[in-house]
């Protein structure tokens, strides 16, 4: 049988959503708690403010991970102006790897953790911006919910999908919703954690 692992967690306080989407990362390749560095998470609080997290205190960050011996986990920061279905693909092809990557243009951080055909499962930190259910056909589906034998359950590991050509957009076409859009080239900025 398949070990369950604790669900994923939902910010608690404003501008947090990089901060929710390491620990989720890190969270889901180690599949327990237990295994990440209390000094980790403290760290992560320190160096951030309520307007989130600048690339540059992602990269002090970036490096006490790799930093820690305790923590079977490689970061590195993947900043291109472009990135393509092909590249992210690749990476969320491999068991080993998830994505905490910057969407409106780097105002909101999001974890990619898996990938089904043209679909990106993801996990966004932000209640408001997947509680609402929506769906865009062809863009994204917000599905924090399940139903499993008529009960409504939320959905531990990921609550959007996202098709992949949607999330490398840098605008949409309606721009009234922008959500689960990269955004522009030049912003782009994604930290992949990587199971050693």
């Amino acid at each position: 049988m398949k070990k369950i692992i604790q669900p994923l967690s939902y910010q608690q306080s404003n501008g947090s959503c990089w901060i929710t989407s390491v620990h989720n990362g890190l969270l889901y390749l180690l599949k327990s708690s237990d295994k990440i560095e209390h000094f980790i998470s403290r760290m992560l609080y320190i160096t951030t403010s309520s307007e989130g997290t600048s690339n540059g205190e992602s990269e002090i960050l970036v490096k006490l991970i790799n930093d820690n011996k305790n923590i079977p986990v490689k970061a590195s920061i993947i900043r291109k102006k472009t990135i393509t279905a092909t590249y992210l693909r690749r990476l969320l092809k491999s068991n080993s790897h998830v994505l905490i990557c910057d969407t409106l243009s780097g105002r909101h951080s999001i974890l990619l953790i898996d990938i089904k055909g043209d679909e990106i499962l993801a996990f966004d930190s932000d209640w408001d911006n997947v509680s609402d259910c929506k769906s865009v056909k062809g863009s994204y589906r917000c599905c924090p919910y399940a139903n499993i034998q008529g009960k409504l359950f939320f959905n531990p590991y990921y609550n959007a999908g996202i098709n992949i050509q949607h999330f490398l957009k840098t605008r949409t076409i309606e721009e009234k919703d922008q959500r689960f859009v990269m955004g522009a080239n030049s912003s782009r900025f994604i930290i992949a954690l990587k199971r050693k």
